[in-house]
């Protein structure tokens, strides 16, 4: 089988010990597969351009020069992508015709270009929809650029309606896209999750976390964006301290374009948080284990569904917190009783979660085993991803 993966946003190893696309690469790789990956020169996580003799990668790759660019939300992004888009495509028509095309989703003006080329020339393509676009820029840009999003969405229902297979990180995602298409032979909702061997190799050498404010440690790891809801959090703490319960502290691992915002909120409510900045994939994964719940709390304008704290928390079981406008990890974790849901915006909830958590050792050691079990049920990869190469090495 040669396929052909695509992706703007590809982690390297040595740049990210655990993503969705390396696990796929490397388990396409060992069933058989001759793997390629085709990916940007420009690094989106860091926002700097790739250094190609620095790259460990087990399966050969092409870098497509893509410009830089600063802001996730910038007319420069739109551009930078739109040149990649074309080299991909320019690329394509050079490369001997592969069996499969696996193209992760979004950026749609890329997967329309792909797409097109695939069904001139009879490949196949399967699409893995990691977010949905453009709902995910309707939060952060004001109403009267929303129809220039047009374009963006017109691109996401062509891939969608054209695309021969579909994967998704979540079941709501898969149910959106199925929408567009109903040729498709196979419709799989596979989450994000993690790797729990590696994970658990990470979490073995862990030791007690160290400058401690509280006995009690609440954490947060990701993305410091406008669909977090942070403050929510620290406001729901301030309450708790002013109504006398100070036993809680946050651990807040990760970084982004509201880091500032957040830190001065914390700073000007003397709140004890602890912002220690973006850590690699293992150092997180020695504290997260060592804390003693965590939370996720996406405001209500977010389109999320499953994401990649989930795994991280499940793995580490402890307990979480989750609040979000999508059921679907809520849903779970009320089956598997691993915590707790807030409504959104229901502070009062959310105050009552975070205590009762903090005074309540053996719930949270019920919680967090609970957690785990859900993690090794729906969130390893080495359960859950074969059934991603068992669909790519379909005839």
């Amino acid at each position: 089988m040669n396929l052909l993966i695509i992706s703007n946003y590809w982690h390297f190893v040595n740049e990210k010990s655990s993503s969705r696309y390396n696990t796929i690469a490397e388990m396409a790789l060992r069933a058989g597969c001759n793997v390629e990956v085709v990916t940007s020169s420009f690094y989106h996580t860091k926002k700097q351009q790739r250094n190609k003799t620095e790259i460990v990668s087990e399966h050969p790759f092409t870098l497509i020069k893509e410009p830089s660019y600063k802001k996730n939300v910038s007319v420069k992004r739109i551009i930078s992508h739109s040149k990649f888009a074309k080299g991909v495509e320019r690329y394509l028509k050079t490369r001997e015709k592969p069996d499969v095309i696996y193209l992760f989703v979004p950026p749609t003006g890329l997967a329309k270009r792909v797409i097109k080329f695939a069904n001139k020339n009879n490949i196949r393509v399967i699409i893995d929809v990691l977010d949905l676009w453009p709902e995910a820029f309707e939060m952060v840009l004001p109403k009267f650029v929303k129809p220039l999003l047009f374009p963006i969405k017109h691109s996401a229902e062509y891939v969608y309606k054209n695309a021969d297979d579909i994967v998704a990180v979540s079941k709501a995602y898969v149910e959106k896209v199925k929408g567009y298409n109903k040729k498709y032979s196979e419709a799989l909702p596979v989450y994000i999750g993690t790797d729990l061997t590696v994970f658990d190799g990470y979490a073995k050498d862990a030791v007690d976390l160290d400058d401690k404010i509280r006995p009690i440690t609440m954490a947060y790891i990701g993305m410091f964006g406008k669909s977090y809801d942070l403050i929510f959090a620290m406001e729901a703490m301030k309450e708790l301290i002013a109504e006398g319960f100070d036993e809680i502290e946050f651990l807040v691992m990760g970084s982004g374009p509201m880091r500032e915002e957040f830190e001065s909120f914390a700073v000007s409510n003397n709140l004890p948080v602890r912002f220690i900045g973006r850590l690699s994939y293992e150092d997180m994964v020695k504290k997260l284990v060592k804390c003693d719940f965590s939370i996720n709390v996406l405001n209500g304008k977010s389109f999320a569904s499953i994401i990649n704290k989930h795994s991280d928390y499940l793995a580490a079981g402890i307990p979480t917190i989750n609040i979000q406008k999508d059921r679907e990890f809520s849903d779970l974790v009320e089956e598997y009783n691993a915590g707790f849901v807030c409504p959104l915006n229901d502070i009062e909830a959310l105050k009552q979660s975070m205590k009762t958590l903090a005074e309540n050792e053996e719930l949270r050691l019920e919680m967090g085993k609970n957690a785990r079990k859900l993690a090794e049920d729906l969130f390893d990869r080495n359960n859950t991803y074969p059934t991603i190469i068992n669909l790519i090495n379909k005839k």
